[in-house]
């Protein structure tokens, strides 16, 4: 009799490498192939021909996941129904943004801040410093992490 064991839920943040679920399949006649039932997140894949789960999810939300093993036989059996968790990073937000004339200038210049959302893969600030006139004379990319500390 073919059996698949437990598989535990797991939960992360976007942009977080899972760590590989891997079904453990006891029994059954070779060759073993696997399906899943349920949506993967996007930037998960499932590898057909030993079941492992993953990737870079991109996406956040809970995605509930069921996975069956069928052997030469064509005798099946499914996993528990477990779930991926995937979690959206919230960005903190900056604080302490300031802007000071160099060399003795008495130019004014201002700072401002956008989030970046548009890059999969990327989460972070653009941080932009502008003259009096309007005038673009810096930028700089600070991404955050899952840990939420800020990193140039």
């Amino acid at each position: 009799e073919m059996t698949i064991a437990s598989i535990n839920s797991v939960s992360l943040d976007v942009d977080s490498t899972l760590t590989t679920i891997k079904p453990t399949q006891a029994g059954g006649r070779p060759t073993i192939s696997y399906s899943h039932d349920g949506s993967l997140p996007t930037g998960l894949s499932f590898d057909t021909s030993n079941g492992w789960i993953s990737g870079v999810p991109t996406t956040a939300g809970t995605y509930s996941i069921s996975i069956t093993a069928t052997d030469a036989n064509l005798e099946s059996v499914t996993s528990n129904t477990f779930t991926i968790t995937v979690n959206q990073i919230t960005l903190p937000t900056p604080t302490g943004l300031s802007a000071s004339p160099v060399n003795g200038s008495t130019t004014s210049i201002s700072a401002t801040w956008t989030e970046i959302t548009s890059t999969p893969g990327f989460t972070g600030y653009k941080i932009y410093v502008y003259l009096q006139d309007g005038t673009l004379v810096s930028t700089e990319t600070y991404t955050v992490g899952k840990i939420g500390r800020a990193h140039v």
